[in-house]
């Protein structure tokens, strides 16, 4: 067995979540509307709200449209917290009938997933990285959801893209109702970091959270001015993988690029210990009609290229 202990990083699906900078958090008086109109610039034509995290725009696009006997189709495998946060105001269901309202597709890694979809369409591309002026909604879905923590490492923020004017208006009607979830709540996050019964205050009552002041906003607008650095990033460890023997199970579109590649399992990845902890399911066919164990490989802002290049070392060992 190959010892890649010093190498974690590679499968990490995610970047770890930044705690913000104190110094740039106090250094002006950011708000939602600026970071708004940034994404705006970003992704024409599109219509952004900012929410403290995509899981709480997304219970805000179920409580406009839909009531609590209204099915929504996720796919296989829908985390936890997706499944909690869909089921609070509808009624989350695998089953794609008739009488679904709603397809939530998942862009799983950045991948884009095509489904038979049933009624409205929520595109959720949590952790794809989009290049300026790329392509948004792949499904014309009405709307497309972003987690900042997932693509850039900051510790609060979720964008949702909407094509309707009138749907983004809307949704920042909703959070600016959402006033019961203050700085307490942003401490329970922060000491959720340590603590299992700070963490689970935090995730259970986030979908509910409209919270978004100046000093968090300010970080989301410092990070988020810093994208073409984290596209170069990506775009050169993505450069180095395809000089490798290393080969992704699936293509990723030129302008939205995936936080890692599902590579297959050799029998020593599958049957070992430390590969098992690591290993994922992922649907190749891109419409989750099936699902194949994987092992994913970091190419996010927290791997660094001399890991990759040393698990392309290793690679070559197993394989070759």
């Amino acid at each position: 067995m190959i010892d890649l202990i010093s190498k974690n990083n590679v499968f990490k699906i995610w970047p770890d979540y930044k705690l913000p900078n104190l110094k740039i958090m106090w250094s002006s008086k950011a708000s939602p509307k600026e970071i708004e109109g940034v994404f705006k610039e970003l992704y024409p034509p599109s219509f952004p709200v900012l929410y403290p995290s995509a899981r709480a725009g997304l219970s805000a696009i179920t409580k406009l449209l839909f009531s609590r006997s209204d099915k929504v189709w996720l796919p296989p495998f829908a985390s936890h917290c997706l499944i909690n946060t869909v089921g609070l105001t509808s009624t989350p269901t695998p089953e794609l009938t008739n009488d679904v309202k709603a397809t939530l597709i998942f862009h799983q890694w950045g991948y884009v997933h095509k489904v038979n979809f049933k009624g409205i369409v929520i595109e959720d591309s949590a952790d794809t990285l989009i290049q300026p002026n790329g392509h948004i909604f792949p499904n014309d879905g009405r709307f497309e959801l972003l987690s900042l923590p997932k693509i850039f490492g900051c510790f609060f923020g979720g964008i949702i893209l909407c094509q309707k004017e009138q749907d983004a208006l809307n949704l920042k009607k909703i959070r600016e109702k959402r006033g019961i979830l203050k700085w307490k709540h942003i401490l329970d996050k922060i000491r959720g970091q340590k603590s299992q019964y700070s963490f689970l205050k935090w995730n259970n009552a986030e979908p509910e959270n409209g919270f978004l002041p100046s000093l968090i906003c300010n970080d989301i607008l410092n990070t988020i001015s810093s994208i073409d650095r984290y596209i170069d990033d990506r775009k050169s460890k993505l450069l180095l993988i395809n000089k490798s023997p290393i080969k992704g199970l699936c293509d990723w579109e030129e302008t939205r690029l995936p936080s890692c590649l599902p590579i297959a399992l050799s029998n020593s990845m599958e049957e070992g210990e430390y590969y098992k902890s690591f290993i994922r399911h992922f649907s190749l066919n891109k419409d989750f009609s099936s699902m194949q164990k994987v092992l994913p490989i970091g190419i996010h802002f927290d791997v660094s290229v001399k890991q990759i290049e040393g698990f392309i070392l290793d690679y070559k060992k197993i394989f070759f």
